[in-house]
């Protein structure tokens, strides 16, 4: 009986690892005390080849809010679940002691022509480019330096200020370089460090913004 015990356990474990691997690396909701339900953005999204060049895996990446404090994680779809744009809502599980433990619990499904939505500008710049990114709720702003060789950027929440202005509200920060990438979230009070200029103006249509970035469609 005293030789079946460490087999025994060498299996229970080997259960829970591979439980754990199967769901992003997330514990059940079990482990999380008592929970919440919230609603989180997705503001990236990646495609990678499957296993044996087979297929592709796509890996989300998403900011939630609870009690005024901003979180982010990522998760890579599995199975039939289908491919998610970024601007796309998901419903999370998430712990109410450690907001940081979550699970994905669904997502919802998005609008047929929600593409329209999507709306890219473009600032020239003498080392460098800068680009915003709105897609329904949430924006991407990316620079790139050809000086420092890196490219930065910024995602975050759109607010709809009225018809004609829209308040950008930085969540995350990522920087890249040849050797080195990171993500961070904003702390709300440090954000307009991020973002000196938060208020972007635009008219309907195919328009020039008043501060000079231009509009550009595919």
């Amino acid at each position: 009986m005293g030789n079946k015990n460490p087999w025994i356990l060498g299996l229970i474990i080997l259960c829970f690892f591979t439980y754990y691997a199967w769901n992003s690396f997330t514990l059940p909701t079990v482990f999380f005390g008592e929970t919440i339900k919230k609603e989180a953005f997705v503001y990236e999204t990646k495609f990678r080849m499957g296993k044996l060049g087979k297929g592709w895996k796509q890996t989300i990446r998403y900011f939630y809010f609870v009690d005024g404090e901003r979180y982010a994680g990522k998760y890579s779809l599995k199975g039939n679940q289908k491919h998610q744009k970024v601007g796309n809502k998901i419903s999370l599980t998430v712990s109410v002691l450690n907001p940081e433990k979550h699970k994905v619990r669904a997502f919802y499904k998005y609008e047929r022509f929600y593409y329209k939505t999507d709306r890219k500008f473009y600032v020239p710049q003498s080392v460098g480019y800068k680009n915003l990114f709105l897609d329904k709720d949430v924006f991407q702003i990316e620079n790139f330096s050809i000086q420092n060789d890196s490219i930065s950027k910024i995602f975050g929440q759109v607010e709809h200020f009225n018809d004609t202005t829209i308040v950008l509200e930085p969540i995350v920060f990522y920087y890249r370089t040849k050797t080195h990438f990171s993500y961070k979230i904003i702390n709300k009070i440090d954000s307009k460090k991020y973002l000196q200029n938060s208020k972007y103006f635009y008219r309907d249509g195919m328009s020039v913004l008043t501060n000079g970035i231009e509009e550009y469609w595919n």
